[in-house]
């Protein structure tokens, strides 16, 4: 009669439960390969087999765990991806508003600088003044007008009054406006 040698194996514990999922623990595994037949060498190299297979076996598993855990990363990912495209929308709005803020404000920016340079420039032109009156240099308007060309009030009075068809209330009234005009010129 042959005796059935089987390889002891240690108790299977009760799956764990945390929550709702339970997770079945695994059998407490021999240290050996349970051979007791054959010379101390070749034992050795059974239980060497033995826990190699072993250690090919976890590592599987642990690159099984490793795959799962990037698979539920990779749908997380495409969940935030989906979720993301219900918004698309206000998304848009979102940055189609930037991009008008953005556009406002750089023409605010160059307005404001474009007044900063006329601000300077009257700034400059008001000092040179200054320095003129100080001077005493300032011209006058109708040598001024004289020197850029233009006729001067008293040259104009003078066409004026060669015109016989204008009358003399029309002709007051123009040599007001073209004194006005003058004086608004130098301010």
């Amino acid at each position: 009669m042959t005796t059935k040698k089987t390889l002891p194996v240690g108790p299977i514990n009760a799956p764990e439960t945390s929550g709702d999922i339970a997770h079945p623990a695994l059998p407490a595994l021999p240290a050996s390969s349970g051979a007791t037949w054959g010379g101390r060498t070749s034992i050795v190299r059974k239980d060497t087999e033995y826990v190699q297979q072993h250690a090919a076996y976890l590592q599987a598993r642990a690159a099984q765990s490793d795959a799962m855990r990037d698979l539920v990363q990779s749908r997380l990912t495409l969940a935030v991806s989906l979720s993301k495209l219900n918004t698309l929308p206000e998304v848009c709005a979102t940055e189609y508003l930037k991009g008008r803020r953005e556009r406002a404000r750089d023409l605010r920016i160059t307005q404001l600088r474009c007044e900063e340079q006329e601000l300077v420039a009257r700034a400059a032109v008001l000092a040179a003044r200054q320095q003129l009156e100080a001077l005493g240099a300032l011209p006058d308007a109708d040598s001024e007008t004289a020197q850029h060309g233009a006729l001067t009030p008293g040259e104009v009075d003078e066409l004026l009054s060669s015109m016989p068809d204008i009358s003399e209330d029309t002709r007051k009234t123009l040599a007001l406006l073209f004194n006005a005009r003058l004086r608004e010129k130098k301010a």
